[in-house]
């Protein structure tokens, strides 16, 4: 009966359909989405990616007029007049005017009821100034044009970290699901255990009151069931460990997830569907360069002529000398000859950056062919793991068997039944723990070709 339920077992893992878009699971999809969407990382992401939107925006509107509004109040220690001799030169003339028109010589007396007006002050020391100026960049030197295009790299750039933490996301709550799915399978095989140590306790406690056999056989089968309480304890601690880390990757109630039926079963892939394409690592290492590379150019636009229109306007006139303009429009070119050569240090000190990051996406190209590599090697190994343990399995089981049928029949100790049993124990363990190991290998390989978010989410 023993062996035929473990041959079912058996049957059941090997059964499992091999492709591998049969092996979602919605309730690893349901976990992934919950997680995707208390992430804090791509909500920080998200915040960055906006500010880059924003500055790439701010940057187009520098070609948009700037209007302002200027008011002000001043007051001088005196008004300032014209000095005394051009005043006495000035009521002169205006005395000269006052005889021409009565008809009187130029050396008469001017008759005392006609009246000289003061001459007027340059500028009252009370000065009131209410105007609007306007600014209108007309060209930037292309300043404006090359940072919009390092903008919008940059925004590229940060769309594919986006995928990069989302696909981190996904492999370490793939990884704490799976390794939860490994601590509830493990608990089975105890209970399993449990089970045959109490089938053993009640053969041994018939076998004492028939004088069969000694106490201390009982004391073994006793001591065993120690070893499997602190078996079960270590996995409740291993299982509060792994909700705990699903709680906070998820945010889910741990609750929830310590009450989870995980599926346990291998996850195939068909590795003629695993496409080779370009890592998101690599997307955006380009975007982040080319970003470079258009910073560099905005720099040196430095050194190429801005043209701006410029107008001012005059609200209230009272305060204006006869010198001082109601409005005035004006257009004006602004040529920087020479600046220390701070632009060019700037452009030459991005240059070396864009050569870095060059050297570190040749790096990463190599490294992610390592990995692949690796990734595939991993892979085939663990499935070549799963056929021994299963082999184990089913030898262990033999064994035991075997030994069960010797002890029945007194020719071994209780002893060698339990190491035996011991032995089928670790044998199925193991089984499971090598499936664990394939779904692990499954998961590096996916996300070696980042295929991970497509094929779990």
């Amino acid at each position: 009966m023993k062996r035929n339920l473990l041959y079912i077992s058996l049957i059941w893992i090997i059964s499992i359909p091999n492709l591998f878009s049969q092996t979602a699971d919605p309730q690893l999809n349901a976990l992934i989405q919950a997680g995707i969407e208390q992430s804090h990382s791509l909500k920080i992401n998200r915040f960055e990616t906006r500010k880059t939107q924003l500055d790439r925006k701010r940057a187009w509107q520098t070609f948009l007029p700037k209007i302002q509004l200027n008011t002000s109040y001043t007051r001088l220690d005196n008004d300032i007049v014209l000095d005394e001799d051009l005043q006495k030169l000035l009521m002169g003339t205006q005395s000269l005017l006052a005889k021409e028109a009565l008809g009187l010589p130029f050396n008469a007396p001017l008759p005392p009821q006609v009246p000289l007006q003061p001459i007027p002050p340059v500028q009252e020391k009370n000065i009131y100034k209410s105007a609007v100026d306007a600014e209108w960049i007309l060209f930037s030197g292309l300043k404006v044009t090359n940072t919009s295009k390092a903008l919008k790299h940059k925004e590229k750039a940060l769309s594919y970290k986006n995928e990069i933490i989302k696909k981190e996301l996904v492999e370490k709550i793939s990884k704490s699901y799976l390794q939860l799915g490994l601590i509830n399978a493990s608990f089975e095989v105890l209970k399993q255990s449990r089970k045959y140590l109490q089938k053993q306790n009640e053969y041994v406690t018939k076998a004492i009151q028939n004088g069969l056999t000694t106490d201390l056989d009982l004391q073994k089968i006793k001591l065993a069931e120690k070893e499997l309480d602190l078996k079960e304890l270590e996995l409740n601690n291993n299982k509060k460990l792994a909700v705990l880390q699903l709680a906070q990757l998820t945010g889910k109630n741990k609750k929830e997830l310590q009450n989870l039926r995980i599926p346990f079963r291998r996850w195939i892939l068909d590795l003629a569907q695993l496409k080779k394409k370009e890592r998101v690592e690599l997307k955006a290492l380009k975007e982040g360069i080319e970003a470079k590379k258009a910073l560099k150019k905005a720099e040196l636009s430095e050194y190429i002529p801005k043209i701006a229109a410029k107008a001012h306007y005059e609200l209230t006139d009272r305060s204006l000398t006869m010198l001082d303009p109601k409005w005035y429009v004006g257009i004006g070119v602004k040529w920087n000859l020479f600046d220390g050569l701070q632009a060019l240090n700037k452009s030459k000190k991005i240059h070396y950056e864009v050569e870095a990051q060059k050297e570190k996406l040749q790096e990463t190209k190599e490294l992610i062919a390592l990995q692949q590599q690796q990734a595939f090697l991993n892979y085939e190994k663990a499935l070549e793991e799963i056929g021994m343990r299963k082999q184990e399995v089913k030898l262990a089981s033999e064994t035991y068997e075997y030994s069960l049928k010797k002890y029945r029949n007194g020719l071994v100790s209780i002893t060698e039944v339990l190491k035996d049993l011991n032995r089928l124990e670790k044998a199925e363990l193991d089984l499971k723990k090598s499936i664990y190991r394939q779904n692990m290998a499954t998961i590096a390989l996916l996300n070696a070709y980042d295929g991970i978010v497509e094929n779990l989410n």
